[in-house]
């Protein structure tokens, strides 16, 4: 009921209010338990400069992301299968329990092509 309670801009604010300092890690653990970014859209976070940066040091630009069927945003960085890492959101922030398969298939297929982008460097 208060997931469908905030505005997707709140949205936002919990999403890297979670990541911050202040909000990881007890926020960051209610985020998680009762994904409350479900209904996040993608497209109102950023590319935060030291993403921006690491991209432009592996030759890749924000474009190719876009290409490759990605938000091109902070999303893409800070999402993870693996919900014993604390700097990361775990699936479960985005996804329901029924369908946190989707969302591991997306942390795959970005995990996939970071590797491969280094393998190529």
């Amino acid at each position: 009921m208060v997931r469908a309670t905030l505005s997707r801009y709140e949205l936002v604010w919990l999403f890297y209010n979670g990541l911050s300092e202040v909000g990881n890690p007890k926020f960051k653990r209610l985020i998680e338990r009762y994904s409350l970014l479900k209904n996040i859209r993608e497209d109102l976070l950023t590319l935060s400069k030291e993403n921006r940066a690491y991209l432009a040091a592996i030759g890749i630009t924000h474009c190719m992301l876009l290409d490759k069927g990605y938000s091109g945003t902070d999303y893409n960085f800070w999402v993870t299968a693996n919900s014993d890492v604390s700097d990361k959101y775990a699936v479960s922030a985005f996804y329901s329990t029924s369908e946190q398969s989707k969302g591991v298939e997306v942390v795959k297929r970005m995990n996939k092509l970071m590797e491969q982008i280094n393998n190529i460097k």
